[in-house]
């Protein structure tokens, strides 16, 4: 029997030099609950990534970008899952955005993101 290989979309979203992450629920079923990461979620079956993105978005921060690119895939073996990670550029104001998914939104430099509990797709 052949395993189902899930697929996940995250996007690198940034602003003046910072970038955008959610504050995750702190829910025990989730994974990484109260870490800090980036906004995304699952390629749902015969939707193409850049959709999965953009609808992601879409439902978690009423966002829909007008251009992102592909930045890099990788296979997470430990969870059978391929990881998508595009860059996207936030083109409207941050005051314009909705968090509907998560306890908070905040764009954070380099410098801040190493200070925070994060998820371990933004470790070194």
């Amino acid at each position: 029997m052949i395993n189902k290989v899930n697929q996940t979309v995250k996007a690198i979203i940034y602003s003046k030099g910072k970038i955008l992450l959610q504050l995750r629920d702190d829910k025990p079923n989730i994974f990484y609950p109260g870490c800090w990461g980036l906004f995304g979620g699952n390629v749902d079956e015969n939707e193409d990534p850049i959709d999965a993105l953009k609808r992601e978005l879409e439902e978690e921060i009423g966002f829909r970008p007008k251009t992102l690119s592909l930045l890099f895939s990788w296979n997470h073996y430990k969870y059978n899952s391929i990881l998508h990670f595009f860059l996207v550029p936030l083109s409207i104001d941050y005051e314009g955005l909705c968090l509907n998914e998560g306890q908070s939104m905040n764009l954070f430099s380099l410098e801040q993101i190493n200070k925070l509990k994060i998820t371990p797709s933004l470790e070194k």
